[in-house]
């Protein structure tokens, strides 16, 4: 019984490892048209959830180093998606926010985003995608609990 289970979570951390991989793949695929990579693309769309938050915050949502945040910051500068502010309370501090076209690229995206999702779901019947979200929710609060 023990290697019945053993080979069910194998079957699993597989799978979610290559689904991971193929939708990664697949939407920067699309990304790259528009000359951004997944990472950048992931960075935007936490500072618009986010509102302002400083770079030791993405770096912490993204489990890197704030130093490792730097020159994926500076690019999207430069690319004029997003803008640093300095704190007026803590010259340390430096938040981000999104510009204009910053905000006019993220939902544009975002739309893509959303329509790939919905073809790799297609073949899902809406009970299965009921089942689908009801599980991902079950994973998704046990992993916060521990």
């Amino acid at each position: 019984m023990k290697k019945a289970k053993k080979e069910l979570n194998e079957k699993i951390i597989s799978l979610i490892f290559e689904i991971n991989r193929l939708i990664r793949k697949k939407i920067q695929r699309k990304i790259r048209r528009g000359h951004l990579s997944f990472l950048e693309l992931a960075t935007i769309h936490y500072i618009k959830g986010k509102g302002k938050p400083i770079m030791k915050n993405i770096a912490n949502h993204f489990l890197v180093r704030p130093s490792s945040i730097t020159p994926l910051i500076d690019q999207l500068v430069k690319k004029k998606l997003i803008r640093r502010i300095l704190s007026r309370k803590d010259r340390r501090k430096i938040y981000l926010t999104l510009t204009s076209e910053g905000e006019k690229m993220i939902e544009k995206e975002l739309k893509k985003f959303s329509l790939n999702i919905k073809k790799f779901l297609a073949s899902l019947k809406r009970e299965e995608k009921e089942t689908l979200i009801k599980i991902l929710e079950k994973l998704n609060k046990n992993i916060q609990k521990k």
